[in-house]
């Protein structure tokens, strides 16, 4: 009769823990956040073996310390957070494979039961658990629990662990859609612009040029006064627009000699409306004596603009006085130009200061930013060989700091400029071909009164025409015009008069097209970009002449 209710009992117990077993891995699976998964697991490792403390560790991969992820305890016990490899441990662990066993660990003198977490032949981790609610020692019936309750825990943390990385490239994917889209939506803008920019080139440069030439040959005082005045306003206007081309475009490096104080003070102007509609004051103190430098002024229009931007728009919750404080200066010891943007917004806070200039890392809201700026502002200034930082502040707001080193202009940049202050070259024959009718009548009144005689033509096709019958010194042609564009002009001659391609002189407003771009590169023929002047139309058509001239030699 006894050995019949020991079997009951048996069995009974076997049931129940069936039944335990089942309820812990529904329980369980439905759990797919690891830290709550390894918290419910050792609870549940815990009741089943009866014991008063449990723990689980868990390795980040082969050979990884195991780390403690879940501990509890009935009477105030702990479990040390790191075992380290537990290369004792986990050698009898694999040995034995998933079976539990008594060992110590580091940190408690008592026997421990070990209970391995095995995904395959792989060790995950396993479970510690330590004195027994009553005296009684581990049954096998206890071990074969404890077995399977670490199998099916293996598989709901490899669960946990795949839904977290799913979760994770899926949050990249969303980050990464974000980016596309608004990459989308530069370059669209920059499309846009382009076009609005050519639009507005044009005239631009017909009012540039004809205010000079009224400043230039006016006996009246007063009527002179007005020009200068309409003048200023259209160069301003013409700024603002070659400003945007420069910071929208992807422009090419190039090297030229550079004004800073020229491109601080173009940069900060691009931003005037916005600036002062915040109540922004900004504070310009460039020194006088900063030499040219040798750089891509896009760049650094790109460079201050950003920096000016991102100090506007830290302030915007800041109490006034608002102000940006630009400072240049050149150290002649060092052989650097020093530039310093600084703000009186809340500054940077410490815990981000060293990911600032991480590519993609933002402070700014969702859509506000792409965390791209600072990126690639050092990016700027390393390829020019600089320097660029954040400045430990100990007042209000952030110092931004940029160092460039100051080179040698080039021998051949020092002659191109001693030559373009020599006299106009005239007498010669131009043909200047645009399908605007007012920069035709501009260009004419600018290079008539050098001695050159000009014919003019509306249109690709008409130009060709005229180029069949006679021979000109120098072409001036838009690029973009309908039908026979600039491009396909220049392919033409190639084929029928190719000693003309080398005395092309092209007109763009279309600044921002990578495809206009290549042309002229390809072509190696020289540009002047709209809106321009007429010192910079006689510049450019005595460079082409002297070009063609020495060709010929």
């Amino acid at each position: 009769m006894g050995e019949a209710n020991a079997i009951e009992a048996s069995l009974n117990a076997k049931i129940f823990n069936l039944f335990a077993l089942n309820k812990a891995a529904q329980v369980l699976t439905s759990v797919l956040d690891p830290r709550s998964l390894t918290g419910m697991a050792v609870d549940v490792a815990t009741e089943m073996g009866r014991a008063k403390s449990g723990a689980l560790y868990v390795a980040g991969g082969p050979g990884e310390s195991y780390r403690l992820a879940g501990a509890k305890s009935l009477d105030g016990g702990s479990f040390p957070s790191d075992l380290g490899p537990a290369a004792a441990i986990v050698g009898r662990a694999g040995s034995l494979k998933s079976r539990p066993f008594l060992s110590p660990i580091p940190g408690r003198a008592a026997q421990c039961l070990i209970v391995p977490v095995h995904l395959g032949e792989l060790l995950v981790g396993f479970f510690v658990l330590l004195d027994r609610v009553n005296p009684e020692p581990w049954s096998q019936d206890d071990f074969e629990v404890l077995e399977t309750l670490a199998a099916h825990v293996a598989v709901c943390l490899q669960n946990a662990r795949l839904y977290e990385k799913v979760t994770e490239q899926y949050e990249a994917l969303e980050v990464a859609h974000a980016r596309r889209v608004q990459t989308e939506k530069l370059a669209t803008m920059g499309t846009l612009l382009a076009g609005v920019a050519h639009e507005l080139n044009n005239p631009l440069s017909v009012i540039l040029g004809h205010t000079a030439i009224l400043c230039q040959t006016s006996r009246d005082e007063s009527l002179r006064a007005r020009a200068e005045k309409i003048a200023r306003a259209s160069e301003r206007c013409a700024r603002i627009v070659k400003n945007f081309l420069a910071i929208a475009r992807e422009h090419p490096p190039e090297r030229e000699s550079v004004s800073l104080r020229q491109v601080v003070e173009e940069s900060v102007e691009l931003l005037a409306y916005q600036l002062r509609s915040d109540g922004v004051e900004v504070v310009m103190a460039l020194a006088d004596d900063v030499p040219a430098l040798w750089a891509d002024p896009h760049q650094l229009h790109q460079v201050v603009v950003n920096l000016v931007s991102n100090a506007h728009h830290a302030m915007r919750e800041s109490s006034p006085p608002r102000t940006i404080t630009v400072t240049s200066r050149f150290e002649p010891a060092r052989a650097l130009v020093r530039l310093e943007v600084a703000d009186t917004g809340p500054g940077v806070p410490p815990e981000v200061r060293s990911r600032i200039f991480d590519p993609f890392f933002t402070t700014k809201p969702t859509g506000e930013g792409t965390g791209l700026g600072l990126s690639l502002c050092q990016g700027i200034i390393e390829g020019h060989a600089g320097s660029m930082w954040l400045a430990d502040s100990t007042g209000p707001g952030a110092v931004f700091v940029i160092e460039l080193p100051v080179k040698e202009t080039p021998a051949a940049v020092q002659n191109r400029a001693e030559r373009e202050l020599l006299t106009a070259i005239g007498g010669r024959t131009n043909l200047i071909i645009d399908d605007e009718p007012e920069i035709l009548e501009l260009l004419v009144d600018v290079l008539r009164p050098d001695g050159h005689e000009v014919e003019t033509a509306g249109s690709g096709a008409s130009a060709m025409q005229k180029l069949r019958e006679r021979i000109f010194d120098l072409v001036l042609s838009d690029v973009r015009m309908p039908e026979l564009d600039g491009a396909g002009l220049y392919r033409e001659l190639e084929q029928v008069r190719p000693n003309l391609t080398s005395r092309f002189v092209f007109m763009t407003g279309d600044s921002l097209s990578a495809e206009t771009r290549q042309f002229i590169e390809r072509a190696g023929a020289l540009s002047l970009s709209k809106p321009f002047s007429p010192d910079e139309v006689r510049r450019v058509v005595r460079r082409a002449l002297e070009r063609a001239e020495h060709a010929q030699r």
